[in-house]
């Protein structure tokens, strides 16, 4: 991806500077080289090229490089730049690329995301049943399989995340945060590749996936959750005002929205905040095409919100 390895000579050179190298040259036995191998080959570069091979055709049959055998040629594909700025592995990768569709529903995404390479390793313990059968029947998005397999375990504990759930035993408390921790940049790689193959739908959901694992709420949840001065019996009664959409909240003055939730004295406070929310006006747009499939716009972006250090930090990221 950076350029710096593009044949298999190259990627040799790079596995000298490795601590794997290191290790060859001082056991060899131990990683299945013959004693005359040594000999014959005191550097291993032979073995240094088998491996690059190796780990080049599996990168070539996932559809993360392009790989020339004749010449050794090696160049990353979009999948493979996206699978590398995420930290992602080919073996995750192969499942995306296998199951992706443009129409997918939030239950197949989630399962999706359950069947990643990332949590191979994660397993359901005998005392964790119960409790993941109690999760599952609290989780908003229904989970097909059953809490005794991986996948389920996984889906539940993301979803027990995003929507603050209290865990009683320690292992499953370990394993969320092992999940969350990989859960967004997850997401994300997920949006991206939706966005590389022009599926908008899926684009749209992805995104809104990865912001309610950064934020912790789901879509049918106020934003004014975010702020920790909104008490949940307030949030809870905006919430059950679906009548009002979101976009609607700026115009409304500090009285109204007093007595929208009931509360009189949270209406300045509420009104306040809705301000503060990031928000771009956008004006005076212009298209004018350039060549068959390029476009150029014309915008001018307005921020419409009261922008705040102590909210907002020194960078407001829009995505």
């Amino acid at each position: 991806v950076l350029g710096t390895v593009q044949n298999l000579e190259e990627a040799a050179e790079w596995l000298s500077y490795t601590f794997l190298y290191i290790r060859m040259l001082r056991n060899p036995a131990l990683y299945g080289i013959p004693a005359d191998a040594k000999k014959d080959d005191p550097t291993l570069k032979q073995r240094r090229l088998d491996l690059a091979h190796t780990a080049a055709a599996l990168l070539e049959k996932n559809h993360l490089v392009r790989y020339d055998r004749k010449s050794g040629a090696i160049q990353a594909t979009p999948l493979g730049r996206v699978a590398s700025q995420f930290y992602i592995s080919h073996t995750s990768m192969a499942v995306y690329s296998r199951h992706m569709r443009p129409n997918m529903s939030d239950i197949e995404l989630l399962r999706l995301f359950s069947l990643s390479g990332e949590f191979s390793h994660v397993t359901v313990r005998e005392e964790e049943k119960l409790e993941l059968a109690k999760l599952a029947g609290k989780v908003p998005i229904p989970v097909k399989e059953s809490p005794s397999e991986p996948s389920a375990k996984i889906n539940i504990l993301l979803q027990a995340y995003i929507s603050r759930l209290k865990l009683d035993g320690f292992a499953l408390v370990a394993d969320m945060a092992f999940i969350q921790q990989s859960a967004s940049r997850i997401m994300r790689c997920l949006f991206e590749i939706a966005l590389r193959r022009n599926w908008a739908s899926l684009a749209k959901l992805t995104l809104a996936f990865s912001n309610m694992v950064q934020y912790r709420i789901w879509r049918s949840q106020s934003p004014l959750r975010q702020f920790r001065n909104v008490p949940d019996v307030v949030a809870r009664k905006l919430e059950r005002k679906s009548d009002i959409e979101w976009s609607r909240y700026p115009d409304l003055t500090a009285s109204d929205l007093g007595e929208f939730v009931g509360v009189p004295k949270m209406g300045r406070i509420l009104f306040k905040l809705v301000h503060q929310f990031p928000r771009i006006e956008i004006s005076g747009a212009q298209i004018q095409p350039i060549t068959r499939s390029l476009l150029r716009v014309d915008l001018t972006l307005t921020p419409g919100f009261k922008f705040d250090v102590n909210v907002h930090g020194y960078v407001q990221l829009f995505h």
